[in-house]
């Protein structure tokens, strides 16, 4: 029994000790997403992406694929679809494909 103790032990210290990227910046972005504010939505979005945070990457192939806040640019679209589509994110998934 004591010996189970120290492995849940060891198990949450572990757990706790893992990094997990922010998502304050992702959430703002989507927000700012939300209410056609495409510079705030850019600027919060950007580090997340860049990061590798699958919803944040498919926000950015919004703003490519439609010109807010950026030039149109369905390359660049594309690009950040697929980073997010290859996490396994559906709508980036769809959103390539019609691309």
């Amino acid at each position: 029994m004591k010996q189970s103790a120290l492995l849940t032990a060891a198990a949450l210290t572990l757990a706790l000790s893992v990094s997990f990227p922010a998502t304050a910046g992702r959430d703002a972005g989507i927000a700012a997403y939300k209410k056609n504010e495409f510079a705030t939505a850019l600027r919060e979005l950007t580090p997340d992406a860049e990061a590798g945070d699958a919803k944040a990457q498919y926000y950015m192939g919004l703003l490519h694929g439609h010109g807010y806040g950026v030039p149109k640019n369905p390359a660049a679209a594309a690009d950040w679809f697929r980073k997010a589509a290859e996490q396994g994110m559906a709508e980036a998934q769809f959103d390539l494909g019609h691309l």
